[in-house]
Order: structure tokens, then sequence, then C-alpha cells
């Protein structure tokens, strides 16, 4: 009904009943006008709605707070939110808060974060903090981050690399093991 209401030129009614909407429980169309919002330039009314949604505990809302803190460096809030979206179980929040600890200089902390989020199915912190670790020269980190990526079943990194190729570029075995060439057939 909001989104109608939005849709026929009416973004003040639409807002109305958004905000009635999280009243009983639902945020999610107040989260969908800031995605509007924000696709539109409109940043502060943006914002506003995500601050409106997260407040009833939409977690996409407090995604995308986290993301606009950190775009607009206040990185104490963006990481802020950025844990309040992990809290309420948001899929991307605990990558987005590895690179956050990463940028800080806590790579500890980091790579704790990136663990979290690969026993919760997604490598994908894994392979970016293993490849800033190739891009740093860190290759032994590398390495170790990448065989644990492989280690929580990803066979392929999802971000290639250069130091990948190097070190496995048959890839890895089941157990760990640098992978040998496939042997060729009659050619």
């Amino acid at each position: 009904m909001a989104l109608r209401q939005e849709d026929a030129g009416d973004p003040a009614g639409a807002e109305a009943l958004a905000r009635e909407a999280a009243g009983h429980g639902d945020a999610s169309v107040l989260n969908l006008l800031a995605l509007r919002r924000a696709h539109e330039g409109d940043h502060s009314a943006a914002e506003r709605l995500y601050l409106q949604a997260a407040e009833h505990g939409n977690e996409s809302a407090m995604y995308h707070l986290a993301r606009m803190r950190e775009r607009s460096g206040d990185q104490a809030a963006a990481e802020a939110w950025a844990r309040r979206a992990v809290a309420g179980g948001h899929p991307l929040a605990l990558h987005v808060l590895a690179q956050m600890r990463e940028d800080a200089g806590d790579k500890r902390g980091a790579e704790t974060v990136a663990r979290q989020s690969a026993e919760r199915g997604n490598t994908q912190s894994l392979n970016y903090l293993a490849a800033r670790r190739a891009d740093e020269g860190d290759l032994e980190g590398a390495e170790t981050l990448g065989r644990e990526n492989a280690d929580y079943g990803e066979s392929r990194p999802a971000r290639r690399h250069r130091v990948f190729d190097r070190l496995w570029p048959h890839g890895l075995n089941a157990d760990g093991t640098p992978a040998p060439p496939w042997p060729r057939q009659g050619l």
C-alpha cells in the first residue's frame, strides 16, 4: 500500500503508511523507501528512513546505515551499526565488519570476524583477507587464510589472486595439500 502511494506521487503519505506498518512489526517498507531515496540521491531522507526502520529492528536498514556511516568517515558509528546488523542476522554484515576491522589495522579482529562469517556459510571475508595479505606481501598469511577457506568447503577462491595461482596452480585436495596437475590424456 505504501509503495503504491509512493508510485502515485505521494511520498509523505507513503512514509506515513510505512511508519504505521513498522509500528505493527513490519519495518521492511521503511527500508524499501529508504533504498529508493538513496537510489534517487536523497541521502538525508534515506538515512532518516533507515534510522526509523532500524529502530524497529530491521537488520537491512542497520546494514545500510553501517555503509553510510563508513562512507562518511564515521568508523565508530559504522562498526556499531554493523555489529547491530550482525546481531540481527544480516548475511553480509560480518563481511563488512571484517573489512572495517582490517581497514582499522586490526588484522586479528578482522580474521576472527571472517571466521565467524565462514562458520555461517559465507567465505567471502576469508577470500578478501587472503587477497589483502597477498597484496601486502604476506604470502604465509595469504596461504593460511586460503587453506582455511578451503577447509570451509570453498574449492577455489571466489576472488582470484595471483598468489593462489602461484601457490596452488591446480587447486587443493580435500586434505588441504596442493593438487597435482591432471594427467594428460592421449593427444
